[in-house]
């Protein structure tokens, strides 16, 4: 007696491929989910610094008694909020005079997820610059 063997495929072969594409289907979405929410809080990010520098430049540009601080305003059509604040280095040092150097500090901030980042840049500006 010869026994004829019979190939093809069986509902359980098809069953485990299937559940085996499933995973790897899942997993590639995750991973592409995952970099494309770091990819945007990296953009947040780097707006938010770059808002930040060009903040500080134009207050570098300003007369040095023109220079206050303010409460925190949003920038206008970005759903960044910018605050500003500004020090006279006499109230840091009681030795310096008064009027010469001001610590500058901006701090622009933006909602993530459900909490709320911030950046924060400092800078030194006297009246003789």
């Amino acid at each position: 007696m010869k026994f004829k063997s019979e190939k093809g495929i069986t509902g359980i072969d098809i069953t485990v491929s299937t559940i085996i594409i499933t995973i790897f289907i899942s997993l590639i979405g995750v991973l592409i989910y995952s970099s494309n929410m770091n990819s945007q809080k990296i953009t947040r990010r780097t707006e938010a610094t770059n808002y930040a520098v060009n903040i500080i430049e134009e207050i570098k540009a300003l007369n040095f008694d023109d220079v206050q601080e303010n409460e925190g305003e949003n920038i206008l059509d970005t759903p960044y909020r910018k605050e500003v604040e500004v020090i006279d280095y006499n109230s840091i040092n009681s030795e310096a005079e008064e009027g010469i150097i001001k610590k500058v500090t901006v701090r622009v901030s933006y909602k993530e997820g459900k909490g709320t980042q911030s950046i924060e840049l400092s800078t030194i500006i006297s009246k003789g610059s």
